[in-house]
């Protein structure tokens, strides 16, 4: 069977060890966004920063897709993964912008 097949339909000899890869990703990403949001939690809280800062990543973490989509059929996970691989980037442009305010760069007004 050609391999593209075997992301287009999950289906194929392959088809469950590319959906546990993508599940396997997506919890990874899931943990590594909630070291950031715990990171963050706590540079709010310390520096006295914009509460707001937070409200964000806790509604992405809420509806993370680690734990709302399927990586088991469809696609094999892969909109999973790639879902979860956006959510981590946000998290980590969000941490650089608190990182910047503690340093005084941006001003925590709002």
């Amino acid at each position: 069977m050609n391999p593209i097949f075997q992301h287009i339909a999950c289906s194929g000899p392959g088809a469950v060890v590319i959906a546990a890869e993508n599940t396997f990703i997506s919890c990874a990403l899931a943990g590594g966004s909630l070291v950031i949001l715990l990171v963050l939690f706590r540079l709010t809280r310390a520096h006295a920063l914009a509460r707001s800062l937070v409200y964000f990543p806790v509604i992405l973490m809420a509806f993370h897709p680690a734990w709302l989509m399927s990586g088991s059929n469809g696609d094999c996970g892969a909109m999973k993964a790639l879902a979860s691989t956006v959510i981590f980037v946000a998290m980590l442009i969000l941490l650089g912008i608190a990182c910047l305010m503690v340093r005084g760069a941006i001003s925590s007004d709002s």
